[in-house]
């Protein structure tokens, strides 16, 4: 289904995505994009005849086998639009068990090493959030894990030529969407449900 949004939203600062394909549109103003990747996910995001330039991007990710390379998900990482090159903030949560950063995201990240540089050339704050609770057959990363990854894909945009990050965190979080939660949402719920880590604390700069 196509968009329903009208093609110019000059005073537009933020916009939220989950399911449909995207027309391309005039957001002059546009700050912030967050997009959501549901169990039900059917959409195609054209980012690159978008038009869109957003400073951050959020992206809430309930299903992680739609993030692939050859799936619809894949497309939002594996395009080489212009929507990144204005991006200084990424952030990703995961709401799944077995939530990991998958492979297209990493070498978007930090490129591969042979054929491609990495994205976001104006990046300087990266946070990844995790559920918290683990799902006992599927054992994931330790938590210095989390970290030490995060500060690996640091350590391969600066060789690359990248400035280091400003900001780099992961959290812990309790698994709830907080958009739908039938409570006063102020912004800072999910803050307070989130064990955060400093990446960068001790790193030396």
């Amino acid at each position: 289904m196509a968009s329903k949004l009208p093609r110019e939203l000059p005073a537009l600062t933020y916009l939220g995505i989950e399911k449909h394909i995207l027309e391309p549109i005039e957001v002059e103003q546009l700050d912030e994009l967050e997009v959501t990747i549901e169990h039900d996910w059917s959409g195609n995001f054209n980012l690159a005849g978008s038009g869109l330039l957003p400073r951050i991007i959020r992206v809430n990710v309930h299903d992680n086998s739609l993030i692939d390379p050859d799936n619809t998900g894949g497309g939002l990482f594996a395009t080489d639009a212009v929507i990144w090159d204005r991006v200084e903030e990424l952030h990703l949560v995961f709401f799944n068990f077995n939530g990991d950063l998958p492979p297209i995201i990493l070498r978007s990240l930090q490129g591969d090493g042979e054929n491609r540089i990495p994205r976001f050339p104006q990046l300087h704050c990266l946070t990844v959030r995790y559920f918290a609770e683990e799902d006992p057959e599927a054992p994931l990363p330790t938590k210095q894990q989390r970290v030490d990854q995060l500060l690996s894909i640091m350590r391969n945009r600066v060789a690359a030529g990248f400035p280091r990050f400003t900001r780099l965190e992961v959290g812990w979080h309790w698994g709830w969407d907080v958009r739908y939660l039938r409570v006063p949402f102020d912004g800072s719920l999910d803050e307070r449900m989130t064990e955060w880590r400093d990446c960068l604390t001790g790193i030396a700069a």
